[in-house]
């Protein structure tokens, strides 16, 4: 184990893994390599272009759309006035925008920016822990999709956020607006950062096939032998998990048990 040893190339001998090249020009030589990278990281960078076919050079260059969502919590001096609202605050709520609404939503956040109204879950933690909130307020927990994944979002992004929720909100709660006294607004960045993981980690799940076929392809097919990819490309949705990172180290165990029985 070498925690300060940063690999910055894979060793390729006849088509199979042989190692790593650390940053200080150094090897470390292994029959098996597993990386949890990014996809352009392990294969285009620490492999190259020139081992690799030009196909799955495709699949990894691919561009996935970065939608994300957002946790906002809103803090509120009482209990909203529409009786609808306050008649199911034990409940989770949603909002759905509609079809041309949620179009504008998407390609607000395709373009790295925040549209309104948004697709809004709201649950009320105060309704079951009346120790959440201070004594006749309310505290909502909710969740925002899509906004754009940004790696350092700025001030006026994560104000829009916040705008766009309170917006969406009110369609939730009519009237609730007047009674929010502060706002937290969490973003994947915020979320990754003490974690240490990308953010590319919480982006909003691709739709099911295509994420798998990707993930497959990414896992399987770049042709050099010992090497194994878990990074975020090959999780299927959204959200830490280690289950990348177990199914490649089954395939490697699974390479290893058929490289001894040859």
């Amino acid at each position: 184990l070498r925690p300060a040893a940063a690999a910055t190339r894979v060793l390729v001998e006849s088509d199979a893994a042989a190692g790593v090249e650390t940053v200080d020009g150094g090897q470390v030589r292994a029959p098996i390599v597993v990386n949890a990278l990014s996809a352009r990281q392990a294969f285009l960078d620490c492999v190259g272009p020139a081992l690799l076919d030009v196909g799955f050079q495709s699949a990894v260059a691919e561009e996935r759309p970065r939608y994300a969502s957002a946790q906002v919590r809103l803090a509120l001096d009482g209990a909203p006035g529409d009786e609808r609202t306050r008649a199911n605050m034990s409940r989770r709520l949603v909002y759905a925008p509609s079809k041309e609404e949620l179009a504008d939503a998407y390609g607000a956040a395709r373009r790295g920016g925040v549209g309104s109204p948004l697709i809004l879950e709201a649950v009320f933690p105060s309704m079951f822990d009346r120790h959440a909130a201070p004594e006749r307020g309310q505290v909502v927990s909710l969740l925002a999709h899509p906004v754009a994944l940004l790696e350092e979002p700025p001030a006026e992004f994560r104000a829009a956020v916040e705008r766009a929720v309170r917006e969406t909100f009110e369609r939730i709660a009519p009237g609730a607006g007047r009674r929010i006294v502060s706002a937290d607004v969490r973003l994947p960045a915020d979320l990754a950062k003490p974690l240490g993981a990308p953010v590319c980690a919480f982006a909003g799940a691709a739709s099911v096939l295509p994420a798998w076929s990707r993930a497959r392809a990414l896992t399987g097919a770049s042709g050099v032998a010992g090497y194994f990819f878990c990074g975020p490309e090959a999780q299927i949705g959204a959200g830490l998990s280690g289950a990348a990172g177990r199914r490649a180290a089954e395939a490697a165990v699974r390479h290893h048990r058929k490289k001894l029985r040859s």
